[in-house]
């Protein structure tokens, strides 16, 4: 719109929705303390509607993939929508509810966030995922969908994580296990995207 007026383009800058940056000193343990999480388990974390775009079932391809050669992690999917019961009796149909927390909607996704390992978005269409930005905020490495507008937060240029194509569940199970296996990675990607939120 300003430029159309004739305002200067070189003046005009995007500037992505703000968000709280989570201090590190504030990492929490809530996720292994309410679901009864044992052992050394990489947490990973979607804040979604669970509905057919958010690419829910597509994570719980990906998750079952990757169960086949570990089984020290856990998924969180907070949020509710008009899938979750379909994905919730697919999780246990599957035998992976030992795998895959759904604890329906909640209004404390950044607790969530801080105990988690990795945030992943696997949606089909997305403008700016502000999940995404809150993500990052909280330090976490991103697996996301190269669609819409998340390619814009997550690329190489500020290497905070991984995008993967949707509904390739080969793809986002190798990303998930990129990030787990590779500590250097995840910890580069996580001092990342509390870089690129700044």
């Amino acid at each position: 719109m300003l430029i159309k007026n004739n305002y200067p383009g070189y003046k005009v800058q995007v500037i992505f929705n703000g968000i709280e940056y989570i201090d590190d000193n504030k990492r929490q343990n809530v996720i292994n303390l309410e679901f009864g999480l044992t052992g050394e388990k990489f947490i990973f974390i979607s804040l979604a509607r669970v509905s057919e775009e958010k690419g829910i079932f597509f994570m719980i391809d990906a998750a079952e993939k990757l169960l086949e050669s570990r089984d020290n992690f856990a998924i969180v999917i907070a949020g509710y929508g008009p899938h979750f019961e379909k994905a919730r009796a697919t999780v246990k149909e599957r035998r992976l509810d030992n795998y895959i927390l759904m604890p329906g909607y909640r209004d404390d996704g950044d607790t969530l966030l801080r105990s988690a390992n990795c945030f992943i978005n696997a949606s089909s269409t997305e403008a700016l995922s502000f999940a995404i930005l809150e993500a990052m905020g909280a330090g976490l490495p991103i697996i996301a969908t190269n669609v819409g507008g998340n390619p814009d937060i997550v690329n190489q240029s500020t290497g905070c994580g991984i995008t993967v194509p949707y509904n390739d569940s080969e793809k986002l199970c190798a990303a998930m296990k990129n990030i787990m296996d590779d500590k250097a990675l995840s910890g580069l990607m996580s001092a990342n995207s509390r870089k690129a939120i700044k």
